[in-house]
């Protein structure tokens, strides 16, 4: 059999892992000093489960009147959305931001990151939330346990009703935020260190070429 090398999906490290400065610019500039900011990253498909998210966030700004949801990501369900958070009264509470390429600038101004797929691969974004140092939520026996690179991730069953989901999701005591750099690291989630790795592979290859 050949040798195979599994290198995972990478993330940039450095660049997602948590910023006192930068979380209080982007807080700042949005208008979101006082809240208690949930974030949804991911396409606006059924997969996702975004119109669930806005019935958890629902049940959430039912305990934390100050609760204010980012939502990004663009897909099929973005109209109904918009419907939901109307006939939920959550106009004033959401925030669909659309597809942005500033994702880790927005999950250092986040309080929370809920991803509750019905299916889903590893779900890299997981890993960045993480590595923003983001007490994360999403969904057992659907997720990948290796998504779980740091105690800040917790799975809850799909099944679970919403305001289920919202109660473990308003228990979870805000610490400090850490730097989880190096949990990146240790999990091989680190785009640096990755492509340290590839570069010793194809100079083995190609040394065996010679």
């Amino acid at each position: 059999g050949r040798n195979a090398v599994i290198i995972k999906n990478a993330i940039d490290a450095e660049k997602y892992s948590y910023s006192e400065k930068i979380r209080n610019e982007i807080r700042k500039q949005w208008g979101l000093e006082e809240q208690y900011v949930v974030i949804f990253v991911g396409r606006l498909d059924p997969q996702k489960n975004p119109i669930f998210m806005l019935e958890i966030f629902s049940e959430i700004k039912k305990i934390k009147t100050t609760a204010r949801l980012l939502v990004v990501g663009d897909g099929i369900l973005r109209s109904k959305m918009i419907e939901k958070i109307q006939e939920l009264g959550l106009t004033d509470s959401v925030d669909m931001l659309g597809s942005r390429n500033d994702v880790d600038r927005l999950l250092q101004a986040a309080d929370v990151f809920v991803l509750p797929s019905k299916f889903e691969g590893l779900g890299i974004v997981l890993i960045e939330a993480q590595a923003a140092g983001l007490p994360t939520f999403t969904t057992a026996d659907v997720v990948p346990e290796e998504a779980k690179i740091t105690d800040l991730l917790t799975f809850i069953p799909l099944a679970e009703p919403a305001w289920n989901w919202a109660k473990r999701i308003n228990e979870c005591k805000i610490g400090a935020r850490r730097d989880t750099k190096d949990f990146v690291r240790i999990s091989g989630y680190d785009n640096a260190e990755n492509a340290t790795k590839l570069l010793e592979i194809y100079q083995k290859i190609i040394g065996e070429c010679k």
